[in-house]
């Protein structure tokens, strides 16, 4: 539940979408468990009608002796008609299992009438719904919407609250409004485009009702601020300091009790296997925390343990850290177990095929959108230094450690459309940029929407189209250009400082020395992969000349006025409703300043033949 958590929270700081987080807590769950609705969940799950009975009768009849500070209770509680007895109690043997069975219909319940978070990948064909997660009486609701209605989000959150609030009450539990908090997603951009989620918390809080009736306003999360999620600390912004506060702590009180006590040799190798790397290595598959900070905090502790087995503290680590198959010690490499562990994580549910899987597809698919590279993301696992730091880029940082890949199949690539078509970000790699200028010439490609270079250049394949090369302004948008049927993230305009960066990023990449042609032309179409993701809003006959624009689901087309050898001018439209023929090419438009369209022809290549000289 952790790493789900903390996947979905990642694709949400990359896709930057609005959403909001509820954590719920139960007020003494299991003393507050019905016997009658407990029997009939179980009873739908296939119970036997006679246990169900002996169970009730058990709780009837058994008597409950309170245990405290000072022993055990003399006197005990029961069940009786004038003070009947709600719930199983904390620690009786079946609560929890027949608290789960009942959870499935109140989840079915939920579910059913609720506003969850749609995740999707690049392509649109894989749509998690993120709406309620549980374990045991800890749940988490959460919404979104990719439109940007704070205020509709809040409302939905609202009636999501009070829709689970309402299924747990008609079990005989309640909500606990001063364990339960919201988290907001709600994006700032600063003038370069760069985004941050607000600090500004919403005017109008969530509210709750206790079991008495008194309505709470639950307390609203900061974004630095991590919350607990079975055992590990996640913040909205992704960083990692209270849990690595926490490792830090559980680290010293190890320290301590190392410094102070005396183990025998295989007391200590018990201690480090059954306790010390159970409680470091547990919250790691969900963090992102520097490895080299992790290991600096081992370090001691390391050496305590190694001197407590009966080695030097100085004892060479690379033999400490090998496993026992090859001699090595068997000792546990905390700063990498934090990227093996996802390593697992990825592989177990990618082979598998489970329910959680498509949530991580989304998230490895969104990063390769965001990254705009050729190979996937695990298998190319160089540096980007214009993604943001998280869950996969630590992840591709060990990968590219260790010299590592994880291949998988079936995930998103963008195509190649023209012989010699180019990934733009992977070219921007060859530039040594700037960490601050790599991120602003991708925010500008996020902002257009592109991946490949013929994608941003004109249908001849010889020059970049000026609107996505001099755009300055807010206003000025292309005319009714094609452009990709992917889901991007949001994209405000990115500022002049990042439109300089990327105008002198195709300067240096594609440029030759006469304005907008490409110094190195582009080749033909490739059919198979031209349509892949990408529609075209403009065509051309090639045996009447005619051009064919789309708007919406309708086709126009427009007569040619003028002809020449190098283009093709056209005025308005003269047919409505007409669809162009199969024969019809893909063309891009530009406009002259009399706003008349324009379409460039490709120059037939003109070959120079020797002059026959006649004696």
């Amino acid at each position: 539940m952790a790493c789900k958590k903390a996947i979905v929270y990642e694709w949400i700081r990359l896709m930057r979408v609005a959403g909001i987080n509820i954590d719920n807590d139960l007020e003494a769950c299991f003393d507050n468990m019905v016997e009658a609705c407990h029997s009939l969940a179980c009873h739908s799950k296939g119970a036997d009608i006679q246990y169900l009975r002996l169970h009730a009768q058990t709780q009837k009849l058994q008597k409950y002796y309170v245990k405290h500070t000072q022993g055990i209770s003399n006197d005990h509680n029961t069940f009786s008609d004038e003070s009947p007895w709600y719930g199983a109690g904390q620690g009786t043997g079946d609560a929890a299992l027949r608290y789960t069975t009942q959870s499935d219909g109140m989840i079915r319940a939920y579910k059913g009438n609720s506003q969850p978070l749609e995740m999707t990948n690049s392509t649109n064909t894989i749509q998690p719904t993120q709406d309620i997660d549980a374990y045991a009486d800890d749940t988490t609701l959460m919404n979104g919407t990719s439109t940007g209605n704070h205020a509709l989000l809040r409302i939905q959150a609202q009636q999501n609250l009070s829709t689970w609030s309402d299924i747990v009450k008609c079990t005989g539990g309640a909500l606990n409004p001063p364990k339960c908090g919201w988290a907001h997603f709600r994006w700032n951009y600063d003038k370069h485009g760069i985004p941050s989620i607000s600090t500004i918390k919403h005017p109008i809080r969530l509210k709750l009702p206790d079991r008495n009736g008194q309505v709470h306003q639950l307390k609203q999360h900061n974004p630095k601020e991590a919350v607990q999620i079975l055992g590990v600390q996640i913040a909205m912004d992704g960083n990692m300091d209270q849990e690595y506060k926490l490792l830090k702590d559980k680290a010293e009180k190890y320290k301590k009790v190392l410094y102070r006590c005396k183990f025998t040799t295989a007391k200590a190798k018990t201690i480090y296997k059954q306790c010390y790397i159970p409680a470091l290595v547990y919250p790691l598959p969900a963090t992102s925390m520097e490895p080299t900070k992790i290991q600096e905090m081992q370090d001691h502790v390391t050496a305590l343990f190694l001197s407590k087995m009966g080695y030097s503290r100085l004892f060479p680590r690379s033999v400490a850290f090998a496993s026992a198959q090859i001699r090595g010690i068997g000792l546990r490499h905390i700063g990498y177990e934090q990227d093996v562990q996802k390593v697992i994580f990825i592989l177990k549910h990618g082979r598998a095929q489970t329910h959680h899987w498509p949530t991580i597809q989304c998230l490895l698919e969104t990063y390769q959108l965001y990254a705009g590279i050729k190979n996937p993301i695990l298998e190319d696992t160089g540096p980007l230094p214009w993604c943001p730091d998280g869950w996969v880029t630590s992840l591709r940082k060990f990968l590219f450690q260790i010299n590592g890949q994880i291949r998988l199949k079936n995930m998103w690539q963008s195509p190649e459309r023209q012989s010699g078509d180019r990934h733009i970000m992977d070219d921007v790699r060859s530039l040594n940029l700037t960490r601050t200028e790599s991120v602003d010439a991708n925010n500008v490609r996020l902002y257009l929407q592109v991946n490949m270079l013929s994608e941003i250049t004109d249908h001849t394949g010889h020059r970049i189209l000026s609107t996505y090369h001099t755009r300055q302004t807010t206003a000025d948008q292309p005319l009714n250009t094609s452009g990709s049927t992917l889901r991007w993230p949001t994209q405000p305009y990115p500022g002049k400082r990042a439109w300089r960066t990327w105008q002198s990023v195709l300067t240096k990449l594609y440029l030759d020395n006469r304005g907008l042609d490409l110094r190195i032309k582009l080749g033909p179409w490739h059919q198979d992969t031209m349509q892949i993701d990408w529609h075209w809003n403009w065509k051309l006959c090639t045996t009447t000349l005619r051009l064919y624009r789309r708007q919406g689901l309708c086709w126009s087309s427009y007569a040619p006025t003028k002809t020449a050898r190098t283009s093709i001018q056209y005025d308005k439209p003269d047919h409505h409703g007409s669809v162009p023929p199969s024969r019809a090419v893909t063309v891009t438009v530009a406009t002259t300043r009399l706003n008349h369209l324009l379409i460039q022809l490709l120059l037939t290549e003109i070959r120079m033949t020797p002059t026959t000289i006649e004696p």
